[in-house]
């Protein structure tokens, strides 16, 4: 069971998401990578969540053209907008 989490919401809000279906995760999909405003809260929950992988991120409106596989390349890339 992935749990989709959304850029583009607080902080606050995609801990409760993730808080809520810890249980039955095993990673997290983070979506609106491209019209993100602050990296600094998805750190946040990969950090306090590590048991949970980032497995897959939304860059676009296409899917499943838009969505691609984690890394900390892409996502260092999308925070200094080098892609």
């Amino acid at each position: 069971v992935l749990v989709c989490l959304s850029s583009i919401h607080s902080e606050i809000y995609n801990r409760k998401v993730v808080n809520k279906f810890q249980a039955l995760a095993s990673g997290l999909v983070v979506t609106h990578l491209d019209l993100c405003l602050d990296y600094g809260s998805l750190f946040n929950i990969s950090y306090e969540f590590n048991g949970h992988p980032l497995m897959f991120f939304g860059t676009g409106e296409v899917v499943p053209d838009d969505v691609e596989v984690a890394s900390g390349e892409r996502l260092l890339a999308g925070m200094f907008r080098l892609s």
